[in-house]
């Protein structure tokens, strides 16, 4: 992902997955309960359905965390990861206690599938 940090329009919640829609595109950023993987879509042309543009492994996040952008004074969602950035910005939003929520359900997601579990609820 690159350094800039699009803006978060929306927080979902499914039965089997969360996700981030970014402003610039639908579905941005996806993590599952199946196996606790990750992906960062953009929109494909075929049939408006999002296309995977880079996928990371459950064994290569460490969680999600929340901080205020100095930049911004927004909330910063970030994706801590095991490789050498060590962390990537998942957007800025102004809905702090959505993205609130949002980080602990992702974080207790990682957890359930750690320990083996399907899903998180």
């Amino acid at each position: 992902m690159t350094k800039t940090k699009p803006t978060i329009t929306k927080f979902r919640w499914h039965e089997k997955y969360l996700a981030i829609d970014w402003s610039i595109m639908m579905w941005a950023f996806v993590i599952t309960s199946l196996d606790g993987g990750a992906k960062i879509l953009n929109p494909s042309e075929e049939a408006g359905k999002p296309g995977i543009q880079a996928a990371i492994s459950f064994g290569k996040i460490r969680g999600f965390v929340l901080r205020e952008d100095s930049d911004t004074g927004y909330a910063e969602v970030m994706l801590l990861v095991k490789f050498e950035s060590g962390e990537l910005c998942l957007g800025l939003t102004k809905q702090v206690e959505e993205a609130q929520k949002w980080v602990i359900d992702a974080n207790q997601l990682l957890q359930n599938v750690q320990m083996g579990k399907s899903n998180f609820d």
